[in-house]
């Protein structure tokens, strides 16, 4: 990340968009994560995952220039630290916060948002095709659990890492084992290597099919 942020900075002072940093390492960025040790994944997760996706996700012009104008008025204030506790007060919520120089910050407030994204944990989701899927061992989370695990095929992995050769998994629920998994170019790539996967395999003949349940 310190090469990253050094490259970002370089490309501000020479007027360009910080954006190519993240460009150039796209068609890298996967097969860097795969071979990363499951501590230095998690290593990565703690301290940097947050400046990464700084870098990494943009805004839309008219949405940057709302933000700046709220901060330029004192409508919005942006304070990097760490939430340690929320809790009712007398008038709304007291936040309690740690400074990134380890310093604990005090604030209240009248409503807060969680825009941290999805759950991290995996195998806490309640959505019913999951669950069903976990308890009938057809899948499992990734080691990560960040995601659904799969092959290199993207066959989707059930109890005791045994292939479930009829279901396979692309998209967003392989963050933990691609980490990046969301744009068009890392989609139409996995799509091709499923739809290769199904017509290589033989046909299977299915007695009493189970009710095919969608998730979107």
């Amino acid at each position: 990340m310190r090469l990253i942020r050094q490259d970002c900075e370089r490309l501000r002072g020479v007027s360009q968009n910080p954006a190519i940093a993240v460009d150039k390492l796209r068609s890298r960025t996967q097969q860097l994560w795969k071979e990363l040790s499951l501590e230095e994944r998690t290593l990565f997760l703690k301290k940097y995952s947050a400046d990464w996706n700084v870098i990494r996700h943009r805004i839309a012009g008219p949405i940057h220039d709302a933000i700046t104008d709220a901060l330029d008025c004192g409508q919005l204030t942006i304070t990097p630290a760490t939430i340690q506790t929320l809790a009712a007060a007398e008038h709304g919520i007291e936040i309690q916060m740690m400074d990134r120089d380890g310093s604990p910050k005090r604030i209240a407030g009248d409503l807060v948002i969680n825009c941290t994204g999805p759950k991290s944990r995996f195998s806490d989701s309640a959505l019913p095709l999951y669950r069903n899927l976990f308890e009938r061992g057809l899948a499992r989370p990734d080691d990560m659990d960040m995601g659904i695990a799969v092959t290199d095929d993207f066959t989707v992995l059930g109890k005791d890492n045994v292939p479930t050769p009829f279901m396979h998994a692309i998209g967003p629920i392989l963050k933990g084992t691609l980490w990046e998994s969301i744009a068009v170019p890392e989609l139409r790539q996995q799509a091709y290597l499923v739809a290769q996967s199904i017509l290589d395999q033989e046909p299977v003949a299915v007695s009493n099919p189970d009710t095919i349940e969608y998730c979107i």
